[in-house]
């Protein structure tokens, strides 16, 4: 198996790469070649996998390839602490207890359509109130306090007013949990975070102390929300949970900021990433709000009636997945991979969504957004994209027993904010702006695009 010589991690560092960057200088070529890397990832040697049939191979087979999260792999880090014991990382009997639990809140509520849109009228607004004042639109925080408004109402039944305040309590809370987030040193080599000067972020405050504040104000605006009778949001039932002896108080208060931190983020990435991609591709975006204007109502029958729209979206997601990189399996028994590759129990998998994403072999021009590409009619569109699922070549999502639970949710999110932009706006990415790739894989991301409408 290739190996990647952890010198190379150390250059990189020296050079102060993104985690884009490293890929492409480094594990690209590799895993085009091998499908197949060992890489030193997170402060572990992981194997790395892009080759479909293997990462399928992985999402079947829980019984050997485990979740396994931070606090598994780095306990005493700062998102071990920030992400606690929850649903993603769980594992056989507790993460089935979690899914019974969390499962309906999360899969199945039926999303508040009207709500959706006047906050994104309200974002649209926004965005123009930003250009008349400065002539240009850094448009990250504006997501972000509008991903927030959405995603809180729908999972948390809290309204965080960050539509209506700039400064509200978590618009303040989620900035300072970005600027202190492990420097790439450490999360390279996180034995690091041990020691009492790596907590000091950039802005002078302990990184832990940040942690505490975002979850104190994040459990106190929870629990002042307005109570609705026989809600089924996902909060309602970890509450009740909590209350039967189901889980613990770590348990429900880790299960609540996971909720609110990726569901928001996950989304804002997205958007973020769309907004990029069709300000500079104008002739998508016109060609979409042809398709949007065709139609006088944005229910959801009519949504989903517009294959545009939907593969758009997962063009973006296909070319932008928001996790760009994870590796949180770990083997519990030693294994032979695709019968080629022998594992040792206690080993982590990971895998690279842009790698697979993007394979010339799977995706023909890979690097190049084409929605079209996931066909024309809407039936034609989600068979590919479940194929994509089925068969480990689209894994924005993840795949199989693991998949997101609130991907249904977000796909209509989605629809309704591209689809209420290019109704009220055209915009174009500002001349002077280059992408950012996030640092790191986690979502706590820090990307913004300067745009003009």
């Amino acid at each position: 198996m290739y190996t990647v010589p952890i010198y190379i991690n150390l250059l990189s560092l020296a050079k102060g790469e993104s985690m884009m960057v490293f890929y492409q200088k480094n594990l690209k070529k590799p895993l085009d070649e091998f499908g197949v890397v060992k890489a030193w990832i997170g402060g572990k040697w992981a194997i790395l996998i892009s080759k479909p049939e293997l990462l399928t191979e992985v999402f079947k087979n829980e019984a050997v390839y485990s979740k396994a999260g931070f606090r598994k792999r780095v306990p005493w880090g700062y998102f071990a602490y920030l992400f606690g014991d929850n649903i993603i990382d769980a594992h056989g009997a507790k993460w089935k207890v979690m899914m019974s639990i969390m499962k309906t809140g999360i899969r199945d509520r039926e999303a508040d359509l009207p709500l959706i849109q006047a906050k994104s009228t309200r974002f649209i607004n926004l965005l123009l109130e930003e250009q008349a004042r400065a002539g240009r639109v850094d448009i990250d925080p504006f997501l972000r306090r509008w991903s927030i408004a959405v995603n809180g109402q729908h999972f948390l039944d809290t309204d965080f007013r960050t539509l209506d305040e700039p400064d509200a309590p978590m618009e303040i809370q989620m900035r300072e949990v970005v600027r202190v987030r492990p420097h790439t040193l450490l999360t390279t080599f996180p034995y690091l975070e041990k020691h009492p000067w790596a907590w000091i972020s950039r802005y002078g405050k302990p990184g832990f102390a940040v942690a505490d504040e975002f979850e104190r104000v994040l459990m106190e605006s929870v629990r002042q929300r307005a109570r609705v009778d026989g809600s089924n949001s996902v909060v309602d039932s970890l509450e009740r949970a909590l209350r039967d002896g189901r889980i613990t108080d770590f348990q429900f208060r880790s299960n609540i900021k996971l909720v609110f931190l990726v569901s928001h983020e996950n989304i804002q990435m997205f958007l973020n990433s769309a907004m990029w991609e069709l300000g500079n591709n104008t002739e998508v975006q016109e060609r979409l709000r042809t398709e949007v204007l065709t139609t006088r109502s944005a229910e959801p029958a009519q949504l989903d009636q517009m294959p545009y729209l939907l593969s758009t979206i997962y063009e973006v997601l296909r070319l932008y997945p928001p996790l760009f990189q994870m590796t949180n399996r770990v083997t519990l028994t030693p294994v032979r991979l695709g019968n080629a590759f022998d594992v040792p129990a206690g080993t982590w998998i990971g895998w690279n969504a842009h790698e697979v994403q993007t394979n010339e072999r799977v995706w023909p021009n890979g690097m190049r957004f084409f929605p079209e590409r996931w066909g024309t009619e809407v039936k034609d569109i989600e068979r590919n994209f479940r194929k994509g699922q089925s068969q480990g070549t689209f894994i924005a999502f993840n795949a199989h027993a693991r998949k997101c639970l609130g991907s249904g949710h977000a796909t209509l999110v989605l629809k309704v904010i591209l689809s209420t932009l290019v109704r009220n706006v055209r915009w174009e990415v500002d001349p002077g702006y280059s992408f950012k790739a996030p640092p790191v894989s986690v979502p706590l991301c820090e990307m913004s695009v300067l745009t003009t409408f």
